[in-house]
């Protein structure tokens, strides 16, 4: 009986005696050295195919990213305010430092205003993304 192996140099296969079992030779196309194995090759098993996820880890997967998407939203909304406070404040300090002319009112209104109104639509936005999350979790 023979025992077939595989150079694992140039991928040629040959049949070699049961008494070269566990040996070393060369291969017959490229002389590189093959080991003989001990018995018959056995493939490997085919890996399982992966289970499709459960409705229930979906679920968890869709109220994770829904709280991560809110407190994005309530950060944007703080920048926002951050932002339109930090324009207000360089207005003034630019005005009074005489490097700024004309009116200075008018324009820190619609900026401040402006961040106000962003700042309370992408918390509550964010806070309402957050509760629907919360209670989507809590019910199952």
């Amino acid at each position: 009986m023979s025992i077939n192996a595989k150079c694992l140099k140039c991928g040629a296969e040959s049949a070699a005696d049961d008494e070269l079992a566990g040996k070393v030779v060369g291969c017959p196309k490229c002389k590189a050295g093959m080991v003989i194995p001990d018995g018959p090759i056995i493939p490997d098993p085919e890996p399982a195919p992966a289970a499709a996820p459960s409705r229930e880890t979906i679920h968890l997967q869709h109220v994770k990213s829904a709280a991560t998407i809110s407190r994005l939203l309530i950060g944007i909304g703080d920048w926002s305010l951050a932002l339109s406070v930090f324009a207000v404040v360089s207005f003034i300090v630019l005005k009074f430092g005489g490097e700024l002319h004309g009116p200075v009112f008018l324009p820190c209104v619609i900026i401040l205003g402006s961040g106000v109104i962003t700042f309370g639509l992408f918390r509550a936005a964010g806070h309402g993304l957050r509760l629907l999350a919360d209670i989507e979790e809590n019910t199952r």
